[in-house]
């Protein structure tokens, strides 16, 4: 496996979170939906996926795949548009990928859904709803910038 260059991710939510901040309230101030970094928006959704899912972090060691549970390795997705697509999966090496969705309410960003599914035998790419195992309760969604 490759060795990964990224920071941990506990890093990456620390470093950007006072820009994250800023953003939410620029986007309220400005009445725009809020654009937070991708590598921010990632590392936020490992760092609370692993939280969720009692996993530990493997980002930062390797390239092909984000938490640890066992033997199982878990690539993680997150994102803030208000559907989950299909997303790419090329150089992964992983059994699981855990969809994280965040909101934007006001100049908050909550975590509202988090799901798990296989990754699917040899397929770059995954669709549908099938298979999936949701970890998140309605009272568990909850806000992660305040």
């Amino acid at each position: 496996m490759a060795t990964s260059v990224q920071l941990h991710p506990c890093l990456l939510v620390m470093n950007g979170m006072a820009a994250a901040r800023a953003e939410l309230r620029a986007a309220v101030r400005e009445s725009r939906p809020a654009k937070l970094a991708s590598e921010f928006l990632g590392a936020l959704g490992e760092v609370q996926a692993a939280q969720v899912l009692g996993a530990r972090h493997a980002s930062h060691l390797f390239d092909e795949y984000d938490l640890e549970h066992g033997t199982v390795a878990i690539e993680v997705k997150s994102t803030m548009r208000e559907t989950i697509g299909n997303v790419s999966l090329r150089g992964k090496i992983c059994n699981q990928v855990c969809f994280v969705r965040f909101e934007a309410r006001g100049d908050e960003l909550w975590l509202v859904e988090m799901f798990t599914r296989p990754r699917g035998g040899t397929q770059d790419r995954i669709v549908g709803s099938e298979d999936r195992v949701y970890h998140l309760a309605e009272d568990q969604v909850r806000p992660v910038i305040w």
